[in-house]
């Protein structure tokens, strides 16, 4: 985000890093909503299915079974007995778990899904072609026993002795047979645990065993997962059936259509988190006003960014354009400080080496010379880099290198008009030692010359990278311009260089903010 104080902050400067990072929040939205939607694809639904049981604690021929037991531990363990290996394998042989097709949850799943499947079920059989015969069916018994568990819950009603059986399948009917099953299995569990103490403490021959043991037949022969009389299902176990399996016939979890939405909002947290973010983390110029908090300079003016139909150079002042309105904005603020200030020569320097540069200077002094009426001369001192002459489109010729060469050359030889009381120096033919031509002195002699001719006078060295070329050249000129571009020119890199110039005593009038945008549509901008 821009610096601004806290205080200060306007709705406009909380919608900027949004805008400028637009393309961020787009593809946050791109990438995580695709993903929901196909989360949500590959779940299948599950359908739950719930017993409702109840813990007796002293079974039918009152042995104390869980005396000593506080009634909270009774509860979680009778909770855990139902997830148990004897329970469970009873289950899976009455429900015939052990021989479901692999790919069972196919006929349930989306057909995106499908395909996953298949290639899990590929696998599988390989695993079990692997294995000897006995070890497959111990194998496939696991399996199911393992996949059986992973689809129970036990929960706890509160402040009672009852707890819930839940299970879970793709088919609403199967999940009440299992539950059903499961509950049942649960009973005949408890029930042996009661035959197994009172047989070794009254013999197989006892009544009370015998009558257990027929209760086990009785249950074992119910264990179909059908519903039963109530009274059968209660059974004679310390644990007892309340309720028998049911189900709402709702996929279990969220509407999926819930899930879409709530992910479509969190997508939206996440973007406006991440375009804030990137935004601070973005240490380059975002608006004019960067240039009088981070530089300690005068925001001159800004040049916006060229859009497709905009001519690079400016050939009519008059023109609706925005891009053309700026420049004329840009020109006379530049008018008025040259002449309150009185100066005459101004050097334009750039941060760094943009395409966007190129044009300035030419653009400045044809808007100065039409709006102000004065008489302008741009020279090109771009001595590694010439520029003005390649997008004037004219030819190679004399120009700023052969002044340097030759202090007696006139400046009239140079110099090429290209509009009415606009004038332009281009480079001139560049030669091998040129960077030990520029000096203080041949430099002044030059703009010397051009006082007596020009009322304004605009150096551009904006495609320069050494930084001692530019300290030669500011030190020659009345005032420095320092250019730098929104989005590409780094501050701490602009500090450097603004430092470089004031060690050398450059007068810095200001700044401009080139290929400057506006990322808050008008519209919406002159709303808020």
């Amino acid at each position: 985000m821009e610096k601004n104080n806290i205080k200060n902050l306007t709705f406009r400067d909380l919608l900027r890093p949004l805008f400028r990072q637009k393309l961020i929040i787009a593809f946050t939205f791109c990438i995580i909503i695709p993903i929901i939607y196909f989360g949500l694809k590959f779940q299948t639904p599950m359908y739950q299915a719930r017993v409702l049981m109840q813990i007796k604690g002293v079974g039918q021929t009152a042995a104390p079974t869980y005396l000593g037991l506080g009634a909270w531990r009774i509860h979680l363990t009778q909770m855990s007995l139902v997830k148990s290996n004897p329970v469970l394998k009873r289950a899976v042989k009455a429900l015939n778990l052990d021989k479901r097709p692999l790919d069972y949850e196919k006929k349930f799943a989306t057909p995106l899904k499908s395909y996953i499947i298949d290639r899990a079920a590929e696998r599988e059989k390989l695993h079990r072609a692997s294995l000897s015969e006995t070890e497959r069916e111990k194998y496939i018994l696991w399996k199911a026993m393992t996949d059986l568990k992973s689809n129970l819950i036990t929960e706890l009603e509160p402040n009672t002795d009852l707890f819930v059986i839940i299970a879970q399948d793709y088919d609403p009917q199967m999940a009440i047979q299992i539950a059903n099953v499961v509950s049942r299995s649960y009973t005949i569990y408890d029930l042996q645990q009661q035959l197994a103490e009172l047989t070794q403490r009254y013999g197989i021959l006892h009544p009370t065993v015998q009558q257990i043991q027929d209760n086990i037949n009785k249950t074992t022969a119910n264990l179909t997962g059908r519903e039963l009389p109530d009274i059968e299902a209660i059974g004679t176990a310390s644990v007892k059936i309340v309720e028998q399996a049911a189900t709402n016939y709702q996929a279990a979890g969220r509407p999926k259509i819930i899930l879409m939405l709530a992910g479509v909002f969190v997508s939206g947290l996440i973007a406006l988190a991440l375009a804030f973010m990137f935004d601070m983390l973005n240490q380059t110029f975002k608006s004019p006003d960067d240039l009088v908090h981070y530089l300690d300079i005068a925001a001159i003016g800004s040049i916006p960014k060229k859009r497709l139909f905009d001519r690079q150079l400016i050939k009519d002042v008059s023109s609706s354009s925005t891009y053309v309105e700026f420049y004329n904005d840009l020109s006379d603020q530049i008018f008025i400080f040259s002449k309150v200030q009185n100066l005459q020569s101004l050097l334009l320097v750039a941060v760094s080496q943009q395409s966007a540069n190129t044009a300035v200077a030419a653009n400045l002094g044809y808007c100065l010379s039409q709006n102000s009426g004065i008489k302008t001369l741009v020279i090109d001192a771009n001595i590694n880099k010439p520029t003005i002459h390649n997008l004037l489109k004219l030819k190679e010729s004399k120009g700023f290198v052969n002044l340097l060469e030759d202090s007696r050359m006139n400046i009239d030889a140079c110099t090429h008009k290209i509009a009415q009381k606009l004038s332009i120096i281009q480079t001139g033919v560049v030669s091998d030692n040129i960077t030990a031509l520029l000096n203080e002195t041949k430099i002044k002699q030059i703009v010397k010359k051009a006082r007596s001719k020009y009322d304004s006078i605009i150096i551009d060295c904006t495609a320069l990278s050494k930084l001692s070329d530019i300290a030669i050249l500011s030190s020659s000129v009345d005032g420095v311009i320092l250019m730098v571009n929104e989005g590409r020119d780094h501050i701490q890199v602009s500090r450097s260089v603004m430092h470089n110039l004031r060690l050398n005593k450059a007068n810095i009038i200001g700044g401009i903010l080139n290929n400057r945008t506006f990322p808050i549509p008008s519209w919406l901008y002159k709303k808020i």
